[in-house]
């Protein structure tokens, strides 16, 4: 209370969404760079929705090898809020783009808290080898 009068809360704003993705290469092991990741996902949001679609805004956080007894190629994008059922639904509806290093990807989490990604898991992040 502030003189007598009380503070209405707010609660945070969410304005983007985290997903955790796993990534299979045509090379095992093999991290593709941020550019190659990029165009395998606006490639399948143009075969989706079109091309008003391939200027969606994401972020790649991290991408690399984790490093654990069968080494996974994984990768943390964000997205903004508003888009993400539509980057949801093209990461799931993924085809290999002809000759393309990335030919499968699957989501392992998502969530709109960045630390909701590693909670079953918090060595992810630090065992990721870019």
């Amino acid at each position: 209370m502030v003189q007598g009068r009380q503070i209405p809360q707010q609660g945070l704003a969410v304005m983007y969404h985290y997903i955790r993705l796993e990534l299979y290469t045509s090379t095992p092991n093999i991290v593709p760079d941020e550019l190659t990741f990029r165009q395998a996902i606006t490639h399948v949001l143009i075969q989706l929705f079109g091309t008003t679609r391939a200027h969606t805004h994401i972020d790649v956080l991290v991408i690399g090898c984790m490093q654990a007894r069968i080494p996974q190629v994984q990768a943390c994008i964000r997205v903004d809020k508003e888009d993400k059922d539509l980057v949801l639904a093209a990461l799931s509806a993924y085809t290999p783009i002809a000759g393309g290093m990335i030919t499968g990807m699957s989501v392992v989490k998502d969530s709109s808290f960045l630390p909701d990604l590693a909670a079953d898991n918090w060595g992810w992040i630090h065992s990721l080898n870019p």
